[in-house]
């Protein structure tokens, strides 16, 4: 019998997108960004907070994930409308790339210190990813981890 999917709901915390390092010459190591460190870090605690040892998931993992922006609200209402009902999609220049969102949603949940690997699941478990970004009434992050099933 396989497990119950473990469904995370991240409100109000906007979509970001994993951040390029940068090197320290100093130290020679790479740096990843504040900004990224912190987002992951929120999503972590996001992860450690509602998801249980109960709900590990041991063999392959599926992930879903939905990344929802909120409409600009400098947009006109028949505009915020179409976003709204999926004739608009967030896919200008000043949007993330949707690998970039996926990587640092990923990062934050199965991150050691703040995230679930201390619960024994790793990111190297998940075989199979789909991901969609939408406009919505506000910021949110849909992330769906479920055992894989080969049908």
């Amino acid at each position: 019998m396989s497990k119950k999917p473990i469904v995370l709901i991240i409100n109000d915390v906007k979509p970001q997108p994993k951040q390029r390092p940068t090197y320290n010459f100093k130290t020679r190591s790479a740096v990843t960004p504040k900004k990224t460190r912190d987002y992951e870090r929120t999503v972590g605690l996001y992860a450690r907070r509602f998801i249980k040892k109960e709900d590990v998931i041991d063999g392959a993992i599926k992930a879903t994930m939905k990344f929802i922006f909120e409409v600009p609200k400098s947009w006109s209402k028949s505009k915020k409308e179409d976003a709204l009902n999926g004739k608009i999609f967030p896919t200008g220049k000043n949007l993330a790339d949707i690998d970039n969102l996926q990587k640092s949603v990923l990062d934050g949940i199965f991150e050691k210190e703040h995230g679930i690997a201390h619960l024994g699941m790793d990111d190297r478990q998940i075989i199979e990813v789909s991901a969609i970004k939408k406009y919505g009434t506000s910021n949110q992050i849909i992330i769906v981890l479920e055992e894989y099933n080969n049908d």
